[in-house]
């Protein structure tokens, strides 16, 4: 089982910069979901570069930020069979009714109030994973880098974490039961941009 956990990689334009909107950029195509299924007779891995979302954080106080959102479209995941893949949209995360999975981050406990350059922190956060039309709660072990070096207005992040099917009450294949694990493991990477105001990501009602 690996560790639940998410690395975020912070990088600022200068010191003058303070509270700011970070937003990903879709159609640069080089945001990547990877996700992970190590079952007794096969392993299976799927990606998607469809992912979207913002974030908020200020360097100056940093206890009181860092909460953002992310959507993944999973209408375009691919394993690179096309009749699973078909099967697994439609027989099973049913991406008709579901076509997106999020991520909410509310909160990041133990952040220092301060960040220095050039260290990196490992702290515990707090969030919500919705996918077909259910919600769970997660703490994810997160660690932060801030490098010396301030020449990008961006934020660079890696998320590992993993996730039980029987929690989304997503069924396994009957039929090939010991070819889908119950735990799914999940490896994202993207990059924020720094903007004015992002536009928000709205959560469907269909999970409150």
């Amino acid at each position: 089982m690996k560790k639940l956990s998410l690395i975020f990689s912070i990088f600022l334009l200068s010191s003058s910069v303070q509270a700011a909107d970070f937003v990903l950029k879709p159609n640069l195509k080089l945001d990547t979901v990877l996700f992970e299924s190590d079952a007794k007779l096969e392993f299976i891995t799927g990606r998607t570069n469809a992912i979207s979302g913002s974030f908020f954080f200020d360097i100056e106080n940093p206890q009181d930020s860092l909460q953002g959102i992310l959507q993944v479209d999973l209408t375009t995941l691919k394993t690179q069979i096309a009749t699973r893949d078909k099967d697994m949209k439609k027989e099973y995360l049913e991406t008709d009714k579901y076509p997106y999975a999020y991520f909410e981050l509310i909160a990041v406990n133990n952040m220092p109030s301060s960040l220095k350059l050039d260290s990196i922190y490992t702290l515990e956060g707090e969030g919500f994973f919705y996918m077909h039309g259910l919600k769970n709660r997660l703490k994810p072990k997160l660690t932060i880098m801030v490098p010396a070096s301030e020449k990008n207005q961006k934020i660079e992040v890696t998320a590992e974490f993993f996730v039980l099917l029987e929690d989304y009450d997503i069924e396994r294949p009957q039929l090939v039961l010991l070819k889908v694990a119950k735990q799914i493991n999940l490896y994202i990477s993207f990059s924020g941009y720094q903007v004015e105001q992002a536009e928000k990501i709205k959560i469907p009602v269909i999970y409150k």
